[in-house]
C-alpha cells in the first residue's frame, strides 16, 4: 500500500529534504508555489517505508515542524498529482474542491478514488499554507453530488470545500 508523506519545516531546508528523500525509496511529488517561499515537502512511498523515510530526513533535518502521513493511497490518484488541464469531458459535470491544507485535499481526493463513477482530473498541491490545494473531478451530477458529500465528511473538521459545478466544454 501506498502512502503519501507531508513534511513542514523550514523553507531554507526545502531544497536539502527533498535531496535526502530522492535517495530512499519514496518519491517527491509536486506541488505549486504560493506567494511565500515553500515550507513543506509532499512525497510517496510504500507504507512500510514511511518511518525510515522520516527518520533519514531527521538524521539532517531539524526545522521538522510536523510529518503528517495518509496511509492506504489509491494509486491512481499519483499520476494526476501536479497535472494541469482546460479541458473537461463533454456531457459530464465537474466538481471542484479548494481545502485549506494538503492533508484534507488528498484524503478526499483518496476517498472520492475509490468511487468508479467519477473519474479524476487533476490534483494541485499548494505547498503555500496560506493557498488552497484543487482536487477536481468528473462525473454524472449525482455521482459528482455524492462524491463532494462524501468530501465534506472528510474536510468538516480540518479545511473548507468550495462546491462549483461545470457542465463539460
Amino acid at each position: 500500500m501506498i502512502s503519501i508523506g507531508i513534511i513542514h519545516l523550514s523553507p531554507s531546508d526545502v531544497g536539502n529534504t527533498k535531496d535526502i528523500i530522492e535517495k530512499t525509496n519514496a518519491v517527491v511529488l509536486p506541488t505549486r508555489s504560493g506567494y511565500t517561499p515553500p515550507s513543506l515537502v509532499v512525497f510517496q512511498t510504500q507504507q512500510e517505508f514511511f518511518t525510515e523515510t522520516v527518520d533519514a530526513i531527521s538524521v539532517d533535518i531539524t526545522s521538522i515542524s510536523r510529518v503528517s502521513e495518509i496511509r492506504n493511497v489509491n494509486s491512481s490518484i499519483i499520476e494526476f498529482i501536479g497535472k494541469t488541464t482546460d479541458s473537461f469531458p463533454e456531457n459530464l459535470f465537474v466538481g471542484i474542491l479548494e481545502c485549506k491544507g494538503i492533508e484534507t485535499t488528498l484524503s478526499s481526493a483518496n476517498a472520492i478514488s475509490f468511487l468508479d463513477e467519477v473519474n479524476i482530473i487533476q490534483i494541485t498541491l499548494s505547498n503555500d499554507p496560506q493557498d488552497n490545494s484543487i482536487f477536481v473531478f468528473s462525473g454524472e451530477k449525482e455521482e459528482v453530488e455524492k462524491a463532494l458529500n462524501s468530501a465534506k465528511k472528510i474536510s468538516k473538521s480540518t479545511g473548507q470545500v468550495i462546491e462549483k459545478y461545470k457542465k463539460g466544454d
